[in-house]
């Protein structure tokens, strides 16, 4: 038996005053029939067809098509964007703290075997209307 190995990857945002505010109204991801979403109106919804969940791990609901977290700037046409391409398992953010995650999923290892995921932290200038994700991940 393997252990099942789970991270959580937050990027903290309360430096960051222009992301920092503590909400889900200002962090969003993608559907395939809405397009972007507050993280708040998606973690109410039920269960859906997306392909990856929104919550926390294992526990999130599948609903977004995208395995991107975006959160935009109350300041500026800007935002920054988190994913860990396929390999992402989750995308959530706490409406307590300034914050947005993408956490990857490992696959099973056995020990002494190593394995690597690779994610991305993206800044963009522009409106999130215009953010194209393919442009700066690898999504399949």
């Amino acid at each position: 038996p393997f252990g099942e190995i789970m991270l959580q990857t937050c990027a903290f945002l309360r430096s960051i005053t222009e992301f920092g505010d503590y909400t889900r109204a200002n962090k969003f991801v993608h559907t395939e029939k809405e397009g972007w979403i507050t993280l708040g109106d998606a973690i109410e919804r039920e269960e859906g067809a997306g392909r990856y969940r929104v919550g926390w791990r294992h526990k999130g609901k599948f609903i977004a098509d995208l395995p991107v977290v975006v959160v935009v700037s109350k300041e500026n046409d800007r935002l920054m964007a988190m994913s860990w391409g396929k390999d992402t398992m989750s995308l959530v953010g706490n409406q307590h703290h300034p914050c947005m995650h993408a956490d990857p999923e490992f696959p099973e290892i056995a020990p002494g075997q190593t394995a690597a995921v690779h994610g991305r932290l993206v800044f963009f200038e522009g409106k999130l209307e215009d953010f194209k994700a393919e442009d700066h991940f690898v999504l399949g």
